[in-house]
């Protein structure tokens, strides 16, 4: 079979964030393994023009045509898969990923959407491929989202997820042009590089109430010599020196983690990590935290999201806050550069709370923090709690991204006082000198501090809720779109118009 797999994109003036596509890059390396004589192609939308993926599509013709994203990617995402029904009718579509996990229903109301995968992808995808090529009854396959005998969306029975994680291939590595990739920015806040992100677990075990369920709620954990070799893999044979770990919860198992960190000390590995997502602070020491230094860390976020002690008993996150103000502490005197993730607006939250929140942060010595509206999920726990305040509570995709929403569940702070604070808080945490002139000495790579500070301007000082129509004149800027009329509407490709008729 010939298989084409896509990632599908979201970039804004605020969001630019773009590394190897992980989830694919398993999936590849999966189908090598069990599949052999199978064709595989991979197209990162991010980097590549739909008008390219149109033209793959119509000229190579694939059998599956397998389409990855996360909510926020979600428009897109459907977008791909109108243009591959249009530009190659007897492809078959495969959506997964984050947002069809959650989203299976609104995804299949899609017709250009097939199937879904639902959580874990190496195993269910290919067992799907298995009966498609067969010709047999894919309602036998776990795992996948299809439609019923009415045409409604439904899903299987659940796959279960993989218990052993070192059985799982390492990502096709070799399918990747890490040049293209070097020059824009990745997760971390550190610039471009060149860089792999890695999973080294995968689950969460706490509960919080925000938090998705993709893998479960059980901690699996790839062995450290499984982790290790992959990173001297990377390291030897690609070139790479700097990886994200972008684990949900890398540093649960204490004695794990400082073996992955010692070990790669002891291999010699001449690496930089980052920690994008957001470790456990306070269950840190600082003996770890020390250790997570000499191993090169550069880049850490440690997730706070508020400072109500009511707040973090009914969001289910129980974190320590006089813990987590030494680990920032700790990290910030190693000249690691830190960052802080906090959320505004949960439900019941009140303007004294959030303030609380903001206060919080102002007083900490981290080098950055990031000021999110809360957005609660299908699948969350979240979303049966905004439904105590709004019944009707659904989240709108269009007027959904990472910094650019004018969504309020909070039932009790005015829409315009929540957006206001957090262009307040941006200003009051970063007016304090001292924190200005320990950012810039200790950035890892001064070049990107003006690009830093320009998304900064924008997240601050601009309104950017109508950001489909800014993501495409960003695509247009850098080349991934043809043109915009003097309508402000983009001009699109014949493949692509056809897309839209279909």
């Amino acid at each position: 079979m010939k298989i084409l797999l896509a990632k599908a994109a979201h970039i804004t003036s605020t969001q630019v964030a773009i590394i190897p596509p992980l989830g694919l890059l398993y999936i590849a390396g999966s189908i090598r393994k069990d599949r052999p004589d199978d064709l595989i192609r991979i197209i990162d939308c991010r980097i590549e023009s739909d008008q390219e993926f149109s033209r793959i599509v119509a000229e190579w013709k694939p059998d599956v045509i397998g389409i990855s994203a996360i909510t926020v990617e979600s428009g897109h995402a459907l977008e791909l898969a109108e243009i591959s029904k249009a530009a190659s009718p007897d492809s078959v579509v495969v959506m997964g990923g984050p947002h069809p996990t959650s989203y299976n229903d609104e995804v299949l109301s899609n017709p250009s959407v097939d199937y879904t995968v639902l959580h874990e992808g190496e195993i269910t995808f290919l067992r799907l491929l298995d009966a498609l090529e067969r010709g047999a009854p894919v309602d036998n396959v776990n795992g996948i989202g299809l439609r019923d005998a009415d045409g409604l969306p439904s899903s299987t029975v659940a796959r279960e997820f993989v218990q052993d994680l070192d059985q799982i291939p390492h990502p096709a590595w070799d399918m990747v042009d890490f040049s293209r990739y070097e020059k824009v920015k990745s997760m971390s806040l550190i610039g471009a590089r060149r860089v792999a992100p890695i999973f080294t677990s995968r689950a969460c075990p706490y509960r919080c109430t925000y938090c998705h369920n993709m893998f479960g709620k059980k901690f699996q954990k790839r062995s450290v010599e499984n982790v290790l070799d992959e990173m001297e893999i990377l390291v030897h044979q690609y070139g790479v020196q700097r990886f994200e770990i972008i684990d949900d919860i890398f540093n649960i198992d204490k004695i794990r983690t400082a073996e992955i960190l010692q070990g790669i000390l002891d291999r010699g590995l001449d690496v930089k990590l980052s920690f994008p997502n957001g470790l456990r602070g306070d269950l840190l020491t600082e003996e770890l935290v020390d250790l997570f230094a000499r191993a090169g860390t550069e880049f850490v976020s440690l997730a706070i999201e508020t400072a109500s002690p009511r707040l973090q008993k009914y969001i289910r996150k129980h974190i320590k806050l006089d813990k987590i103000q030494d680990v920032i502490g700790w990290f910030v005197e190693r000249k690691v550069f830190t960052n802080c993730f906090y959320m505004l607006g949960f439900p019941t939250e009140t303007v004294a709370e959030m303030r609380q929140t903001i206060d919080f942060a102002c007083r900490q010595p981290s080098h950055t923090a990031m000021f999110f509206i809360v957005t609660p999920f299908n699948g969350t726990e979240l979303v049966d709690q905004v439904k105590d305040i709004d019944a009707d509570y659904h989240l709108d995709f269009n007027r959904y991204a990472y910094h650019e929403t004018d969504l309020n569940v909070s039932g009790n702070i005015p829409t315009n006082v929540l957006q206001r604070s957090i262009k307040v808080a941006y200003l009051r945490f970063l007016s304090n000198p001292i924190r200005l002139f320990r950012l810039v000495k200790d950035h890892p790579n001064k070049k990107f501090l003006l690009q830093m500070a320009w998304m900064l301007v924008h997240r601050i000082f601009f309104d950017n809720l109508n950001h489909r129509d800014m993501i495409v004149r960003l695509r247009t800027a850098v080349g991934l779109e043809k043109s915009i009329d003097r309508d402000g509407e983009p001009v699109l490709a014949a493949s692509e118009t056809r897309a839209k008729a279909a």
